[in-house]
């Protein structure tokens, strides 16, 4: 039988630890190399824990304390995935259940209480890093997570009210403000756990800009003197730049958190309006009616296949003619 002791713990069961504990992530490994010694392999696990499942059905159990998920690897490694523990072990030390206050926490002891939903995780990525519309790969969540803990430790609170651009009235038990009032986060409370709140989804102030038609994009940008003496140069039909800028949105316009493939953030900006063969770097004017501040214009490069390609059929048509 798989003696506990030759166990490895992985950075998410380390991780998962320190935010119970408030330690950091080699502290918590050091602690739980330290309890595993005390435990032992299982394939059942006690109230309240009956319910849990791991990839190879296997747990290291510390009686009253604590239980680590397991898988193997193909080298026949055991890894502790997972940290979980006992709820009775939290409250007798101040760590969990119902004894805790959000409104007493912020920043870093906030988020260390938290967890993530798949949905939350979900929303967060594409509503603040622009991924797509799509599931996520266990790697990009863990990614997702540590991005996000690391943005609420900065200036996140709770709070009883929604912010004013938060339009839903869907109840919730409170909500986590962070990033100045952009990110708001519904919470659940979830006594008895060891991270007591649970997040619900991920919402964003700019998330209504991602939503709009190509005609309402471009009603929504202004335009900087910058932006308008490059398209004065590039406009060929005797518009005026302004005419013209709007025409290359109405046309095409979708909004990006990111510049196209290939091409270097610009300075300033924070969001990229992509318009058919150009795109629209833009600051982000919160107050105004025309949120999107648009600072230049740049014509977007083919892929390097693309353009090697181009190349050959130029070539291969010089030759044939």
């Amino acid at each position: 039988m798989l003696d506990a002791r030759h166990v490895i713990i992985t950075h998410s069961a380390a991780d998962r630890a320190a935010a119970v504990l408030g330690y950091n992530r080699d502290q918590a490994r050091t602690w739980l190399d330290k309890e595993k010694r005390k435990g032992r392999v299982v394939d059942r696990l006690p109230h309240p824990f009956s319910g849990k499942r791991s990839r190879s059905g296997h747990f290291v159990l510390i009686d009253e304390t604590l239980i680590m998920q397991l898988t193997r690897t193909e080298k026949g490694e055991w890894l502790a995935t997972g940290c979980e523990f006992f709820p009775a072990w939290l409250r007798a030390r101040g760590l969990g259940g119902e004894k805790i206050d959000p409104f007493a926490l912020a920043s870093n002891e906030l988020t260390a209480r938290i967890s993530f939903s798949e949905h939350a995780l979900d929303r967060y990525a594409q509503r603040t890093a622009g991924f797509p519309e799509r599931r996520l790969s266990d790697w990009e969540k863990n990614q997702a997570k540590a991005e996000l803990r690391q943005q609420l430790s900065r200036d996140a609170h709770a709070s009883r009210e929604r912010p004013a651009w938060y339009r839903s009235r869907t109840p919730n038990d409170f909500f986590v403000i962070a990033e100045g009032g952009e990110i708001c986060i519904p919470m659940r409370h979830t006594p008895g756990s060891a991270t007591p709140f649970t997040a619900l989804t991920v919402l964003h102030q700019s998330m209504r800009l991602f939503d709009k038609t190509p005609d309402d994009l471009a009603r929504a940008c202004q335009f900087t003197p910058e932006a308008l003496e490059q398209a004065a140069l590039l406009s060929t039909n005797g518009d005026k730049p302004g005419t013209w800028l709007s025409t290359q949105i109405t046309g095409s316009g979708q909004l990006s958190w990111h510049p196209p493939r290939g091409h270097r953030p610009h300075p300033g900006a924070r969001f990229y309006v992509h318009a058919g063969s150009v795109f629209l770097p833009a600051a982000w004017d919160k107050q105004s009616r025309q949120p999107l501040v648009v600072l230049g214009i740049h014509r977007i490069r083919l892929p390097l296949a693309q353009r090697i390609l181009a190349w050959l059929r130029g070539r291969f048509a010089l030759r044939v003619n």
